[in-house]
């Protein structure tokens, strides 16, 4: 649908922009210029992709512009011929259906095209498709899925007049890029027959929906369902009462003792309890990937493994490099714990998605390994390519992939199996960039895996993984659970532009920092870190057929736990060493960043004021920094903040019903401070 185009072109610069840098600039004039229009033989420019080549400029001494020639990519909407899109019922009439994306338009279904059986509705202002004695309506807005035939363009440049000719020159009319699209054949094309099917017969004066349209309903069935219902839940007040704010400037040390009561268990034998909730042999210790706690942590790495096979040997040993590594490896524990303790909560009626339904005796799990799309075999190698997956996959999880998991009354879906999976390739993913953006030299033990092979095997394994989630998540076949793991790879992205500054706005210094730079920090923290634990938990919710009240539940209490996560994280690259740590200490300070602990000592010693500025560049500055963290409470201070956030995590979890996962994630929570590692 989406291609990307080399351009090349002179732009113009003018003197108002001059305060950007020059890419961005750069990339404003191009935007300005190219978005929304059409390229004749080309496409539909949506948006520059990036910079190739960048000539020197020359001013227009008149102007005072500055003209600078560049070479750039540009995505395109330009969709193939036979390619499968979505779109929206705009209006209809005798000679067919026009069809709208939102960005795009010029879509024609004519008459020609429709399916078999098919009518237009003078009365209704609609197609109509009978189908067995059943009527099915095209209505205007309605989801439509179809079929690109043939692709058109249209030169509406007016031509230039040759001697002799009149003044007046005909310039062609119609659309300059336009689609002619069918939806004729059999299969998954047409309108979505979904919430057609629970419409009252009483909406429709010129004929029943019977139960015969279920075959409808199979036929078209598909990964897309639409916005899934509001449905609040018994306890939406008591949730909304957690997203209250926590203000973190104002924290102090003595807080620590009085914000929880807790027992001084240690992380790992934390983790050891929550495991025997989650499998069959709580003996399993969680750090070791190879022997992940539980009969059903068990099994994950073995499926990543499955997930990520490719035929490649090299790609294979990259990709899996950090899964042969000890790691804390606590967010598939997570979803499978939210999953537990999720199962027994309200649920919804009936069925949301193909793999979410409330009677999950009606579920086909083997859809999970299968294609959305029966076009992605239209040439060999993908074909080739997904088959190795599939394969990999369906003979996966000790021979039982798709078998529900149940203990002592909770349950574990093959769905949150896999969500776990994806969760994990996620995590790891981001590993594989950050240390090729910080130089790391070590990561769990192991040398980084760009020392180990170079920062372009790295960065290929990290979109190698990013690539299988997305495959995998686009299986799970649930638009809401795909919209939110997808939207935590912009966090991650936006997490790490953020990172670039120290605060919102550094042109602005200040004598000590305020709420709004503890602010910044804090949403960069969830950015990079709470939001893939918050947003895997609302899914593993969403997976249960849960109410509204629930899922907002496991979100805030995977937001709150993942925000004190890292703050311990920012604590203890200052209080441990390089070997217990796993990665090396004292790194944030080297990479000119400013975490909590740093901005808490800022506020006793504003010294620290022009460090932060300058991101401890010059010489001495780390060191010193170093000892003003350490001379200060901005430890402790660091600590209670994420007491503070734990303890918020905690009140979440209230909303559960009682179970002995709900246990396991207290238990897991409150060990959250006390780790060393």
């Amino acid at each position: 649908m989406f291609v990307l185009v080399v351009l090349r072109d002179t732009l113009k610069i003018i003197p108002a922009d001059f305060r950007k840098t020059r890419e961005v600039a750069i990339k404003d004039a191009i935007n300005a210029k190219y978005s929304n229009r059409v390229l004749h033989d080309v496409g539909l420019c949506m948006l520059v992709h990036d910079l190739v080549e960048i000539d020197e400029g020359f001013v227009q001494h008149s102007e005072g512009w500055i003209w600078i020639k560049v070479q750039f990519r540009m995505i395109v909407f330009r969709p193939f011929r036979d390619e499968v899109l979505v779109g929206r019922v705009r209006s209809a009439g005798d000679e067919g259906i026009d069809v709208s994306m939102g960005f795009f338009e010029d879509i024609r279904i004519p008459a020609s095209e429709m399916p078999s059986g098919s009518t237009y509705s003078r009365e209704e202002g609609v197609w109509v498709w009978r189908y067995e004695e059943n009527e099915l309506f095209m209505d205007l807005n309605e989801p439509i899925r179809f079929r690109v035939q043939e692709i058109n363009f249209l030169d509406i440049s007016p031509p230039r007049p040759k001697v002799g000719d009149a003044d007046s020159v005909p310039v062609a009319h119609g659309p300059p890029f336009s689609l002619v699209c069918t939806i004729a054949e059999e299969g998954q094309l047409g309108a979505f027959a979904r919430d057609l099917l629970t419409k009252p017969s009483e909406v429709r004066p010129l004929g029943k929906i019977a139960l015969g349209t279920a075959k409808v309903a199979h036929m078209l069935e598909s990964a897309t369902t639409g916005v899934r219902a509001q449905l609040p839940g018994p306890q939406h007040q008591a949730v909304d009462q957690l997203k209250r704010p926590i203000v973190a400037s104002t924290v102090q040390s003595k807080e620590l003792e009085s914000t929880l009561n807790v027992s001084s268990s240690s992380w790992s034998s934390a983790l050891d309890k929550a495991s025997q909730i989650v499998g069959d042999q709580g003996t399993k210790k969680l750090t070791d990937p190879k022997e992940m706690v539980g009969s059903e942590l068990s099994f994950i790495t073995d499926n990543l493994a499955r997930l990520l096979e490719s035929g490649h040997p090299m790609l294979n040993t990259v990709s899996r490099y950090y899964f042969s590594a000890s790691g804390k490896h606590i967010r598939p524990l997570l979803v499978m714990l939210v999953a537990q303790a999720t199962s027994i909560a309200t649920k919804r009626e009936g069925k949301t998605s193909m793999l979410v339904n409330s009677n999950i005796e009606q579920i086909d799990y083997s859809l999970m390994d299968k294609t959305v799309s029966q076009n992605i075999h239209s040439d060999g190698e993908s074909q080739r390519v997904n088959q190795l997956m599939e394969d990999a996959t369906r003979n996966g999880h000790g021979g039982r992939p798709y078998s529900p998991h149940i203990k002592d009354g909770l349950t574990i879906l093959p769905t949150h199996r896999r969500l776990a999976e994806i969760t994990e390739l996620i995590h790891t993913s981001s590993l594989l960039h950050d240390d090729v953006i910080d130089h790391a030299e070590t990561r769990r033990g192991l040398p980084a895996i760009q020392k180990r092979f170079g920062n372009k095997m790295a960065i290929f394994a990290g979109d190698f993984l990013l690539a299988r989630a997305s495959m995998a998540l686009a299986r799970l076949r649930d638009p809401e659970v795909i919209e939110i793991m997808a939207s935590v790879l912009c966090d991650l992205v936006d997490g790490e532009f953020k990172q670039l500054r120290n605060l919102k706005d550094e042109d602005a210094p200040m004598a000590r920092p305020d709420e709004s730079a503890f602010s910044y920090y804090l949403e960069k923290t969830y950015l990079k870190t709470g939001s893939l634990i918050a947003k895997s938990c609302r899914s593993s919710a969403i997976l249960n057929n849960t109410t509204d009240d629930i899922v907002e539940a496991a979100y805030i209490y995977g937001r709150n736990l993942g925000i004190a996560f890292q703050l311990i994280d920012d604590l203890l690259d200052f209080t441990v060493s390089s070997t217990t740590f796993g990665k090396p200490v004292g790194a944030d300070l080297e990479l000119g960043l400013a975490t909590a602990p740093v901005l808490y000592a800022w506020q006793e010693y504003p010294q620290l004021g022009p460090l932060v500025a300058r991101k401890f560049s010059n010489d001495g500055d780390v060191a010193q920094a170093w000892e003003l963290v350490h001379a200060s409470k901005g430890l402790e201070r660091t600590k209670a903040l994420a007491w503070r956030y734990a303890s918020r995590a905690i009140e979440a979890l209230a909303i559960f019903p009682d179970s002995s996962a709900k246990e396991a994630l207290q238990n897991v929570t409150l060990s959250v401070l006390t780790r060393s590692k």
